[in-house]
């Protein structure tokens, strides 16, 4: 309705400068300076719609809005509430806690607290060897905390001797022949700092090696690879050294010398003792056969070394005892290595046999062995199965002719001998 007496402003209010005056509305206010109902239009006796007795509560979240269907009046003071605070403490935080929304229905006091967890206690950490763990506490560690270490070695913890009462029993220990008491000559068994050395394969061991160098296969010497192990000797001074190498084994692991000086001999071998029965040295054949040696007396032997010791009968031949000697005065004994015999004239009709006497014995003990030229030929070839093929400083051979062709004996007869 329009306001009357209003000559500027909303002319949809009520000045209340006119309640109760002509045109304006009844009057006058309530003792709250409210209208009466009954002076509102419609209200109570006026024909409009009857206040309300209720209201709609809104005390929790997530109400609908609405436009309403009630035929009554709210009335000007009505409240619908809002949700109550919560009246119960939050709950406590933990470590490792994951996020949520919650379900709650009440809103938090702008003061609340959470709470959180308590502090753990620490695990001591004061001895050696603990092993690492990620630990299953659910309480945080405060920021100072310490796990505490080891305690100090002491000297009987270690075994330290600081009295120095231990140098008298390692210079007594070191100075001990066998200070391990477990084994015979230990002092040998081991490689010392300095003095004389000695690789010693243990009592009873026949199978096991003292040292072993192992090459690699291939071309060593193509590959530039050096010795594979030297011997060297200081020809300088204590002071400036100058390190000669008089023998090593060669990238293959043969063995060389070198003379370190004109007149130094670089390689000898002794005997055990004058009654030396076995070789010296031998170079061998793929079989260990020999080939070459130098035997237990010092003599040089070889199969293109010796000499022969020749007999002779000129002449047409006949049968008759050597008398003939040939001494050996090398000073050494011999070795009868073969005997051949030969004839100018072939035997006809039967054999020349003939035999060689060591001091006048047979050296062919089987007499089937004997040299024979048989009839028709002119030699008996090499014959090397002697029964006695020694011959002693002092001793002496002679050859017998047992035997001559029977229908032509044959002439101009040489036996030789041959030794080394």
């Amino acid at each position: 309705m329009a306001a009357v007496g209003y000559v500027t402003g909303d002319p949809n209010k009520v000045d209340v400068s006119s309640v109760g005056e002509v045109g304006g509305p009844a009057g006058p206010l309530d003792a709250s300076g409210l209208i009466p109902s009954a002076q509102i239009p419609g209200g109570g006796d006026g024909g409009g719609p009857s206040l309300a007795g209720t209201v709609t509560s809104e005390t929790s979240y997530g109400a609908a809005a609405s436009a309403g269907s009630a035929s009554t009046a709210s009335r000007g003071d009505h409240t619908h509430g809002t949700p109550a605070l919560a009246s119960s403490a939050p709950g406590n935080s933990a470590v490792g806690d994951t996020a949520a929304v919650g379900t709650a229905t009440t809103p938090a006091r702008a003061d609340h607290v959470h709470g959180r967890e308590s502090f753990g206690s620490v695990t001591a950490q004061t001895a050696f060897g603990a092993s690492s763990n990620s630990g299953s506490a659910s309480t945080p560690a405060r920021s100072d905390h310490v796990h505490g270490t080891p305690a100090a070695p002491t000297a009987a913890s270690v075994g330290a001797d600081p009295a120095g009462t231990s140098a008298a029993a390692v210079t007594t220990h070191a100075a001990a022949s066998d200070p391990h008491g477990d084994r015979a000559d230990a002092a040998s068994k081991y490689v010392k700092l300095a003095g004389g050395s000695v690789i010693i394969i243990p009592e009873g061991d026949n199978s096991t090696q003292a040292l072993a160098i192992r090459l690699p296969t291939g071309d060593r010497t193509g590959l530039g690879a050096p010795d594979t192990f030297g011997v060297y000797v200081n020809t300088g001074t204590a002071l400036g050294p100058t390190w000669t190498r008089t023998g090593y084994l060669n990238e293959y692991g043969m063995p060389r010398v070198i003379s370190i000086a004109d007149n130094q001999t670089p390689f000898r071998v002794k005997q055990h003792s004058a009654s030396q029965s076995a070789n010296l040295t031998d170079w061998t054949d793929i079989n260990n056969v020999a080939l070459a040696w130098v035997d237990g007396a010092g003599r040089v032997r070889a199969a293109n070394l010796g000499r022969t010791l020749p007999f002779s009968l000129p002449g047409t031949l006949a049968t008759a005892t050597g008398k003939a000697r040939l001494y050996n005065d090398t000073g050494t004994t011999l070795t009868i290595r073969s005997v051949r015999a030969s004839a100018g004239t072939a035997p006809t009709g039967s054999a020349i046999v003939v035999d060689v006497n060591k001091n006048g014995a047979t050296i062919f003990t089987t007499q089937a062995n004997r040299p024979a030229i048989a009839a028709g030929a002119t030699t008996s070839g090499k014959v090397t199965n002697m029964d006695i093929n020694t011959l002693a400083d002092g001793d002496y051979l002679s050859v017998d002719l047992d035997q001559v062709g029977s229908t032509v004996a044959g002439s101009d007869l040489v036996v030789q001998v041959e030794v080394y």
